[in-house]
């Protein structure tokens, strides 16, 4: 993908949009799976 894509008016705000949202669920998706791994073991080890 051309950099002059990010800069072109009809191309940009769609490709930057579309990269913001995926990289916000990839972000959302880590720290959900993160939070619930960690209790996941928490609670593992809460049973000794």
């Amino acid at each position: 993908m051309p950099v002059q894509w990010a800069f072109n008016p009809k191309i940009g705000p769609r490709f930057f949009s579309f990269f913001l949202r995926h990289l916000f669920l990839l972000m959302a998706n880590f720290v959900f799976h993160h939070i619930a791994f960690s209790l996941f073991l928490f609670s593992f080890f809460e049973d000794f």
